[in-house]
């Protein structure tokens, strides 16, 4: 059969074969645009960044929230009963603060509102964790055809979540922010991490809400936030191999004011319980690693962080210095410690709640102590030297 034949009364294979290669070319278009990272860029040129100043005189109050998803609505919950007991504001209780993935979301949430003149609770945000989450983590069958469900591009657009955090947090930028940030991330394009702290000049000019983006950028679920020019950065959630920051802003204040003593609470998202052999005694095969190993990685990264605080103490001491370190961390059953289910939110605030009651000591302890603090702590102070 000749060509201009094939043209005036094609096969029905070739009919076929077109179909499929048109499918074939829409799949791959739409996968590219998947794949691609979402960028960010300052809102402003330069911004001249709040310096890294705390209280002239008392202990120095840090906090430290952990990552961990949806279940970041436990530490919204636990921050929530220590502003109910001690009737004080987190962000008045504290002088620094830092966050690792969903760590970051309610403190610049509350940095950023406070820098805008609002303010907002613990407990409003774990009202409304869940009404933001799940659009966040809001599967669309479109895109998990086009990518086989996240195993060719991230499973999960970056605009929802950006939005979210926009609804929130609004459009402060982070060198506004009126006491210091330190959130983290780390960068796929120079394989180092990266910490994005509030009183440095090069991340002044970004919108908080576009930092708290990239770090919760998961691998898998989110594209790599990218940064433009001359510094090109693809920042990626550091949770994936360092989700407890409170070692790194323990760091920085102790580089900035290495004579004043220091009060430090860390918050943790829960601890699993994960057994690394059945009751019957057979290990984990390929399929029980894929369902535990990101909260092995979280808790054995965190836990390390916890041992070398200790040791950090113990040097500290010799130095005529006191640093004071609690941790808050519920023990979590495995059926609601999947870290990325929303619908997980409600059985997960009942979670934190029953650690609350179930340590009352603590709590009252953690408040007396923040609130004696309160009372010496006045007027903000320069470090001896920048960080």
């Amino acid at each position: 059969m000749s060509f201009p034949k094939l043209l005036r009364k094609p096969a029905p294979w070739l009919l076929g074969v077109l179909i499929v290669f048109f499918c074939l070319a829409v799949w791959w278009v739409a996968l590219m645009d998947l794949k691609r990272p979402f960028r960010i860029a300052p809102a402003r040129d330069s911004v001249t960044p709040r310096p890294f100043n705390v209280p002239a005189q008392g202990t120095i109050r840090i906090l430290s929230l952990d990552g961990g998803g949806v279940r970041g609505v436990i530490t919204a919950e636990l921050l929530a009963e220590i502003e109910r007991q001690t009737g004080r504001s987190i962000y008045d209780l504290f002088d620094v603060f830092s966050g690792t993935s969903a760590g970051s979301i309610p403190i610049t949430c509350i940095l950023a509102n406070h820098a805008e003149g609002k303010s907002i609770s613990c407990a409003v945000l774990a009202e409304t964790f869940e009404h933001h989450a799940h659009p966040v983590f809001r599967e669309h069958w479109a895109r998990n055809l086009f990518t086989l469900s996240g195993m060719l591009a991230p499973k999960l657009g970056s605009k929802t979540r950006q939005k979210a955090f926009l609804a929130r947090i609004g459009s402060t930028l982070f060198g506004q922010l009126e006491k210091p940030l330190m959130l983290t991330s780390f960068d796929i394009n120079s394989n180092q991490p990266v910490n994005l702290r509030s009183w440095d000049p090069e991340w002044a000019p970004y919108r908080a809400a576009d930092l708290v983006v990239a770090a919760t950028a998961v691998p898998v679920l989110f594209q790599p936030v990218l940064t433009p020019a001359p510094k090109i950065r693809a920042l990626v959630d550091r949770g994936i191999y360092q989700n407890n920051p409170a070692g790194l802003i323990l760091e920085e204040v102790v580089s900035a004011y290495p004579d004043r003593d220091i009060y430090l609470l860390s918050i943790g998202t829960g601890t699993v319980n994960t057994r690394m052999l059945s009751e019957g005694g057979e290990g984990w095969g390929g399929i029980g690693w894929i369902e535990n190993i990101f909260p092995l990685i979280t808790h054995a990264t965190s836990q390390d962080t916890d041992d070398w605080i200790v040791r950090f103490r113990k040097f500290s001491a010799h130095r005529h210095k006191t640093i004071y370190y609690e941790r808050l961390d519920p023990v979590l059953d495995h059926s609601i410690s999947a870290t990325f289910l929303p619908e997980h939110i409600p059985a997960l605030r009942q979670s934190a709640k029953s650690y609350i009651q179930s340590h009352p000591d603590d709590f009252q302890r953690i408040s007396g102590v923040l609130k004696a603090i309160s009372l010496v702590s006045q007027g903000p102070s320069a470090p001896p030297s920048a960080p």
